[in-house]
């Protein structure tokens, strides 16, 4: 039984569905479905360890993301598959003109996010650990030994991180639907307890924001440690890279795979990397 098939034999449904893979998730399957009731959204996906992506900890993250109205709302996990409400909007895209109002929407969203309150036993997110880890599990010659000690340099430069609130993680663009109303955040799978200072750096080399869009956002988003947002940049952007070459190695290479990972290596200054 393949995925659209487990997602029409669930229980849950008044009537037989029509189920809709869409095109978005390299790391999971996502899903319109529709029937009776109306439209819902369906996601389903296994734990990827290469990743650290654990789907408890994202189902987890859905949960109180959706109970403090940041997610859509989710309606029932069954057997691994996630039901939310339908949000008939409009993902933003990298590389598109960032308005203001957009930036100001994004920043409120987040200062709501990072002020939860959560149980004591939440799980954490640490970039530099991860990035550190999946630097390590590279095949020898993905990368040449300069362009390594430079990466790992950047890992050492970066400040420590204070896991405060819930934070994402993945502030990419495409991970925001606007519904012409207000923003909704989606795709929870490496959030978790941290540093909301990440999260700012994540979002503004997600938007790729210039630096007066940069400073725009943190007048939006409020108090917060500045010198730490810019700190956590180059961070995040090994994070980026190291992502994609561990997603090549143990998954090959598909669709703009290839070419956002030459994007990702050049913004570190990084050239040896030829493809797989």
């Amino acid at each position: 039984m393949n995925e659209t098939e487990k997602i029409a034999a669930l229980p849950i449904w008044s009537s037989p569905p029509v189920v809709e893979r869409l095109s978005a998730g390299r790391t999971n399957a996502n899903f319109r479905v529709s029937c009776d009731d109306g439209v819902f959204f369906a996601r389903a996906g296994i734990d990827i360890s290469f990743h650290g992506i654990r789907r408890e900890h994202e189902i987890r993250n859905v949960r109180v993301a959706s109970k403090a109205g940041l997610a859509p709302k989710l309606l029932q996990v069954v057997d691994g598959v996630q039901v939310s409400e339908f949000v008939a909007g409009k993902s933003l895209q990298q590389g598109e003109p960032v308005q203001d109002a957009t930036i100001i929407a994004v920043a409120e969203l987040l200062r709501s996010m990072h002020e939860l309150s959560l149980p004591d036993d939440y799980h954490s997110y640490d970039m530099v650990r991860i990035a550190r880890w999946q630097l390590g599990e590279l095949q020898p010659g993905t990368l040449g030994d300069t362009d390594l000690r430079k990466l790992h340099a950047v890992l050492d430069r970066a400040p420590p991180q204070i896991p405060q609130g819930l934070i994402h993680a993945d502030l990419l663009p495409e991970n925001f639907i606007d519904d012409g109303e207000r923003h909704w955040l989606v795709d929870w799978e490496y959030g978790g307890r941290g540093d909301p200072a990440l999260d700012l750096a994540n979002l503004s080399a997600g938007f790729l924001l210039n630096e007066g869009q940069e400073e725009f956002l943190l007048e939006a988003y409020g108090p917060c440690d500045r010198k730490k947002v810019k700190a956590f940049g180059p961070l995040n952007q090994v994070r980026e890279a190291v992502w994609c070459l561990t997603q090549i190695q143990n998954a090959g290479l598909h669709g703009d795979l290839g070419d956002y990972t030459q994007q990702c290596l050049s913004r570190l200054g990084i050239s040896s990397w030829c493809g797989p």
